[in-house]
């Protein structure tokens, strides 16, 4: 399994110098996409973060923050691509997806919190629960199915999120 840092210069190696990848997504459409990387969270205060809003981050997504406090993945015309908050927005959008989804969430959900979001689609989260369970599941997205993603970790849904292009390659068959 690759980190997350070579996992992000694998695709910076592959971007232009305005931060534009050409992509091929379905239907033979080729158009380019654009990438925006925030400064990293610096440590102490991802630390206290962590401490006040009692989350279990996984290891592969605090390497993420501690190298971009949130990107844009695959922005284009047609999208605004695929977010990852930064850590500091996490409380609040927590508190928003609580409100909006809490009535909905199983058992099983109930533990979790946004990571990110798809456009059109919902919220990418991670159920803490199975992370202090030593599950590598706990990938997910808050849409109309609560849909879970297969068995990946952080480091692996962004791998594949970045080979297939940013496509939902959790539903391929």
């Amino acid at each position: 399994m690759h980190n997350v840092t070579e996992i992000l210069l694998g695709l910076k190696n592959r971007l232009d110098s305005s931060n534009r990848l050409l992509i091929q997504a379905t239907h033979g459409n080729v158009h380019w996409t654009r990438f925006t990387f925030n400064p990293p969270i610096p440590v102490k205060e991802l630390d206290r973060l962590v401490n006040k809003e009692n989350l279990i981050l996984p290891e592969g997504y605090k390497e993420f923050l501690l190298l971009h406090n949130g990107v844009y993945l695959f922005e284009d015309e047609y999208s605004a691509g695929i977010a990852l908050y930064k850590a500091q927005d996490i409380p609040n959008r927590l508190k928003q997806f609580q409100y909006n989804f809490g009535p909905y969430l199983t058992e099983d959900n109930r533990g979790s919190y946004p990571i990110g979001s798809y456009p059109n689609i919902g919220e990418i989260m991670i159920n803490y629960n199975y992370i202090k369970e030593g599950r590598k599941d706990y990938m997910w997205i808050a849409d109309d199915q609560m849909s879970k993603m297969g068995q990946n970790t952080f480091e692996s849904w962004l791998d594949k999120l970045i080979v297939s292009q940013g496509s939902f390659f959790w539903e391929w068959n």
